[in-house]
């Protein structure tokens, strides 16, 4: 079930202590969150450590929220916040990115789209081109990431993605873009290949 689909009457039964409840919500919002995160750190095995921890925090914390329909956007916070914290542990160094609240960037859609023939040579590429987008996601600094995986994966709006992240719809716009703009560079050695009837947009 999406986050959005969540009934509010579910959530209030969870909060309010109904252990029923609180496991058909737990079963109701893991398969979303384990996406979001895996589009994060891009490991299967990292994913299932931090879902875990955000599932032990929603049963611990839940109780602290106030309005339950807040509850998409406050779950996905705290799943992002896991995000955050494993990857600067992982890393030894902080990669948040510093905003700047008035670049403006249009909302326009971004693809990677793969043709889908079955000729073996076109397969291949196409799998070293997805490879490639997997590697220059994890080179994005983790809000850039995670406005990029919102906004073109999850098709949140702006102002969504600002409640999710905690910051100002200026701040998503300039991370949206910057994340496009490290992929366009990252993948042009790539783009060549749309001549050759292997289709790979990025708008």
């Amino acid at each position: 079930m999406a986050l959005a689909e969540i009934p509010v009457e579910l959530v209030a039964r969870s909060r309010e202590g109904d252990p029923q409840a609180l496991n058909d919500l737990i079963v109701a919002i893991s398969t979303d969150l384990r996406r979001l995160i895996y589009n994060q750190v891009r490991d299967p095995e990292e994913a299932d450590e931090i879902i875990q921890e955000v599932l032990i925090r929603v049963s611990r914390h839940l109780h602290n929220l106030k309005d339950v329909s807040k509850f998409p956007s406050w779950v996905m916070r705290m799943t992002f916040n896991q995000c955050f914290t494993f990857l600067r542990k992982k890393s030894r160094t902080s990669n948040f990115y510093s905003f700047e609240e008035d670049i403006e960037v249009a909302e326009e859609q971004t693809a990677f789209a793969p043709s889908r023939s079955h000729n073996p040579r076109q397969i291949m590429i196409r799998r070293e081109i997805r490879r490639e987008i997997d590697d220059a996601i994890l080179e994005l600094p983790p809000r850039q990431r995670a406005a990029f995986s919102l906004f073109q994966l999850e098709g949140l709006s702006i102002r969504e993605i600002a409640d999710v992240l905690g910051t100002s719809e200026g701040a998503v716009k300039f991370n949206i873009h910057q994340a496009r703009q490290k992929l366009k560079k990252a993948l042009n050695h790539f783009l060549d290949r749309k001549s050759s009837n292997v289709a790979v947009d990025v708008y």
